[in-house]
């Protein structure tokens, strides 16, 4: 049992004085061990709570109601509840917007015994009526990373100490000693800075202006064919391009074919599929290109209302993909469509709300790569591995599919499953949605609207979905999912004997919008049909089942239940039973907003090591009668009736079986009263019994 230690009596909206004037509270880092962040509102019968900008924390609870970090603005309309943050060790940060509440105070504990927040972190206790204060929580060690990664991306350079006017362009051969991972686009970074109101990001959103204010020597302008883009590019100097010109136009070739990728990107994008035109009329569209870090494909940045696109000056020594005309053109080809995304969606939403939150924005532009750019592939790069720790952690589905969706690049697959289920016009009205509400759209609700108006429901695809993801790698089936699954890595997966009527449980919580992927081993000795028993705590449970029969087949069963409907039990029985399969995998999905435990039980008939024959019954009967036996693997079997002077009178089956349990019917119309023998002939073995037909 945990006991909460409550440090900080606080009043939210006295606090406006002591902050800045937007009511922002910032708070220091918490402890490394803190682990759950306890919130207790008391608020007026008509006060508001809203979460905002939760993008952190891996799940809230109000009352008794969880709810996702997704919900970016949720109200609670009663006088007294719980907020619960629960933390790993990484938080990096939560912010709490508090509306028209006329009497207020909020309470800070968590559940270990180490302080939650250091000793400055403001205390106030007077209790007056405001309009609306926010409280935010993000640690300064997020934004010094942050900032960290920024000024190596784009080759500036911010010692500790230094006035942000004081930043410097970075020689590339002498960057600062502290090592930060290469960002692919720096757009979410930006993003971020945009949306925040920390002291650092006023910083990183300086070293953008610094970057992208730097003048290229000797600048020379280039204009694609269509007159859409003008390409912003140099010769000579730390940012030059590849010089090559084999059709000795003037223009390098690298200059031109970026030119040619735009113009077909934006074709595609706007004039066929209909997304959103992002380019200002009679104003072509800038792009330019810069020496970014080894591996920083490019950003989007906002200018004047509009943005500009900054892509990587040569892409030499970037990783490898799949292009035919080589890796270099491959990057930038899928650079270009990644960042006219990002152009589109500012166009769409202006980055606002819950679709502008940069794991969703990123989703969705990498994959327009592959939409766009079908043969280099790219994005494989992403498809494997893991980085960050706790809920900061980022793997693709195929390494852990219990990480929640959305992960930037790394969970484009879960974005694809909707093209290739449906058609790429599902993510073109599904933009077109959020742009008439870009403020309050949330991107899964959005995402369910359209499934529904093209009859599909959100958790059956959803399930589906990570049957996709697992029907991948070694477990590739021909003519089922992805049409590139061949080439997508081997899923993780539990392997787990097919114990039958005991409770199993999952090791660990299915997060929201995430997996848990079964494969059931020492299946040969079970019969009956397949079913199982499944508890769940909370929310929604879909189970997905996928199975190769012995006959060559494959058959895919879902089921989904929701908690409140039919009180987390869910019975799920498939259409084939347990001796008619080869394999069997399950796959457990969570696809709302709660995190939960999953507990299931499956129910089978165990079938014996020998061949069975059964006594039948009724015994003695009237007419009819049932014969039962079992095999303990595939083999012919004959089942004959004989008199008692070895006349046979009936053959009552013949033909090759697999393991399993049977029942064999046997009408005795026209048949006398007596004694009867019948024969079971299975493989090398005979049995027999004897049953008294009485009329």
């Amino acid at each position: 049992m945990f006991f909460p230690l409550v440090f900080t009596l606080i009043s939210l909206f006295a606090s406006i004085s002591q902050t800045d004037s937007s009511g922002i509270l910032y708070y220091n880092s918490l402890s490394e061990n803190a682990s759950t962040l306890s919130v207790t509102e008391s608020l007026s019968e008509n006060g508001n709570v809203n979460l905002s900008k939760n993008l952190y924390q891996s799940s809230i609870v109000i009352g008794e109601t969880p709810i996702s970090d997704e919900i970016e603005s949720t109200t609670k309309e009663h006088s007294g509840f719980e907020v619960k943050f629960q933390f790993a060790p990484e938080i990096e940060g939560l912010k709490l917007d508090i509306s028209e509440a006329k009497t207020s105070s909020i309470s800070y504990g968590k559940f270990r015994s180490e302080p939650l927040f250091q000793e400055t972190s403001p205390s106030v206790s007077d209790t007056t009526h405001a309009k609306s204060t926010t409280i935010l929580y993000q640690s300064d060690e997020f934004w010094k990373r942050l900032r960290g990664e920024v000024a190596a991306a784009l080759q500036l350079k911010t010692p500790e100490g230094r006035e942000s006017s004081e930043i410097e362009v970075l020689d590339p051969n002498h960057l600062h000693e502290t090592h930060y991972d290469h960002i692919k686009c720096l757009t979410p970074h930006l993003i971020e800075a945009m949306n925040s109101d920390h002291p650092i990001a006023a910083e990183v959103l300086q070293m953008f202006e610094k970057a992208s204010s730097v003048e290229l020597q000797n600048t020379e302008f280039y204009f694609s064919p269509s007159g859409k883009f003008r390409f912003q590019f140099t010769r000579t100097g730390t940012n030059a391009v590849p010089l090559d010109d084999t059709n000795a136009s003037g223009i390098p070739d690298y200059v031109e074919l970026a030119a040619v990728y735009a113009d077909s990107s934006y074709n595609y994008m706007v004039n066929t599929l209909g997304f959103r035109d992002f380019v200002l009329p009679l104003s072509p569209y800038r792009i330019e290109f810069r020496r970014l870090a080894t591996g920083t494909y490019g950003f989007t940045q906002i200018s004047a209302g509009t943005t500009f696109i900054v892509v990587h000056s040569t892409f030499l020594g970037f990783s490898t993909n799949d292009d035919p005309d080589g890796e270099q053109l491959g990057a930038l080809k899928v650079t270009i469509a990644h960042e006219i995304k990002h152009a589109i969606q500012y166009a769409t939403s202006q980055w606002l709300g819950n679709t502008g939150t940069v794991a969703w924005i990123e989703m969705d532009a990498t994959l327009m790569e592959e939409i766009v750019f079908d043969p280099v592939n790219d994005y494989y790069n992403y498809l494997t591995g893991c980085s960050g720790f706790g809920i900061n952690r980022r793997c693709s589905i195929f390494s852990d599919p219990g990480v929640s969706t959305p992960v930037r690049y790394q969970h484009i697959t879960w974005s694809l499953y909707y093209v290739e289920r449906n058609d790429i016009r599902f993510w073109v009205d599904v933009w077109d949605d959020i742009s008439t509400n870009p403020q309050g759209s949330i991107m899964t609700s959005v995402i369910e609207q359209n499934l529904n108006k093209r009859s599909l429901d959100f958790d059956e695809e959803f399930t589906r979905n990570h049957l996709w993801h697992y029907a991948s790698g070694e477990n590739y089936i021909p003519g089922y999912g992805f049409e590139e699954a061949a080439f997508y890595p081997t899923p993780v997966s539990l392997v787990r004997p097919a114990v039958i009527d005991s409770l199993f449980e999952l090791p660990s919580l299915i997060n929201v919008r995430a997996a848990r992927y079964i494969e059931l081993e020492e299946i040969s000795n079970l019969a009956g049909s397949f079913s199982a028993e499944v508890n769940f705590t909370s929310g929604t449970i879909g189970v997905g089942i996928l199975a190769h029969l012995r006959d060559g087949s494959i058959v895919e069963h879902i089921q989904t239940s929701f908690s409140s409907t039919d009180n987390g039990f869910l019975r799920v029985v498939a259409p084939f039973d347990w001796n008619e399969i080869d394999e069997v995998a399950i796959v457990f999905t969570n696809p709302r907003n709660t995190s939960q435990e999953v507990k299931y039980t499956l129910l089978a008939i165990q079938v014996p090591e020998v061949v069975t024959l059964l006594s039948n019954y009724p015994n003695p009967f009237n007419s009819r009668t049932t014969l039962e036996f079992t095999l303990p693997g595939p083999m012919p079997v004959e089942i004959n009736v004989y008199d008692v002077q070895g006349r046979l009178v009936r053959t009552l089956l013949k033909d090759n079986l697999l393991a399993g349990f049977y029942t064999v019917p046997f009408n005795a119309i026209g048949l006398a009263s007596g004694v009867y023998i019948y024969t079971l002939n299975a493989g090398s073995s005979i049995h027999t019994g004897k049953m008294m037909l009485i009329k």
